[in-house]
């Protein structure tokens, strides 16, 4: 289906929903989607400039009423490990500059699996999570346990006490793991209360750290470049995971406002 009639078709059926008296806030789709969104963003813009009004945001308006679209956010995640796997990371994290490598994180899965079974600090990962030609790359959990706090922490402990196992360069890595960790948990919340430590994989309230981390993290993926191979570039993923965090934004703000009246 052609992405102008993917845009008719999804206002089609927003429309029948409000007609039933749903309240449609938003939608999801995949990065393929994308075009289709962009022409719905760039209608509702010339209409309202037309009526007298400003439209600064990633969003559409149907019945008058305004749609946060948001990108899969398991499907971002992946897109982030995949770019990993053929180029180095460029980032700024708490005024550092950064680079992370997939090779670190090979090198300490290499490590971990040279001891015994038992002993063994990341036995959830495997082939498949680490080695590039053996990678599942279609399944989310795979991504997730690798950009994760036990990976990190395991990373930063050989790195300041395993005498030199892993190179100090690693450390890099480990902050992007955190990060990321941090982001998709911030995404990712499928309760009222944290569980676990994990403070951000929960639901968002006034009261939460959601709205304070999604504006570090906006700069964060801002500062992201992907290089190697003789280029330096921003993939479609990284825009993505931002355009998605400042509707994110937006929605709990938009949400908040409609609660308080």
């Amino acid at each position: 289906m052609k992405n102008i009639e993917i845009a008719k078709n999804l206002k089609i059926i927003i429309r029948l929903l409000q007609e039933i008296g749903l309240k449609v806030a938003a939608t999801v789709c995949d990065q393929y989607n994308k075009a289709s969104i962009q022409s719905l963003v760039r209608e509702s813009k010339e209409e309202r400039q037309k009526n007298g009004y400003s439209h600064e945001t990633f969003t559409f308006y149907v019945n008058d009423e305004e749609i946060f679209p948001f990108f899969d956010f398991p499907h971002l995640l992946k897109g982030l490990r995949n770019n990993m796997l053929n180029y180095d990371v460029k980032f700024r994290w708490k005024n550092e500059e950064e680079i992370a490598m997939w090779d670190h994180i090979e090198q300490l899965y290499d490590l971990d699996c040279s001891v015994d079974a038992d002993f063994r600090m990341l036995p959830k990962l495997t082939d498949a999570h680490i080695k590039r030609d053996q990678i599942k790359k279609m399944k989310v959990k795979n991504a997730a346990q690798v950009f994760s706090h036990k990976v990190q922490s395991s990373m930063r402990a050989l790195v300041h006490h395993g005498r030199d196992v892993l190179p100090k360069a690693a450390i890099g890595t480990a902050n992007f793991i955190l990060f990321v960790d941090k982001l998709f948990d911030s995404v990712n919340g499928s309760c009222i209360e944290p569980k676990d430590g994990k403070i951000l994989r929960r639901a968002t309230t006034a009261k939460t750290e959601h709205m304070l981390f999604w504006d570090e993290a906006i700069k964060v993926l801002q500062s992201i470049k992907f290089f190697g191979r003789k280029k330096e570039f921003v993939p479609p993923t990284v825009t993505n995971w931002i355009l998605s965090l400042r509707n994110l934004k937006l929605l709990c703000l938009h949400q908040s406002a409609k609660l308080a009246l």
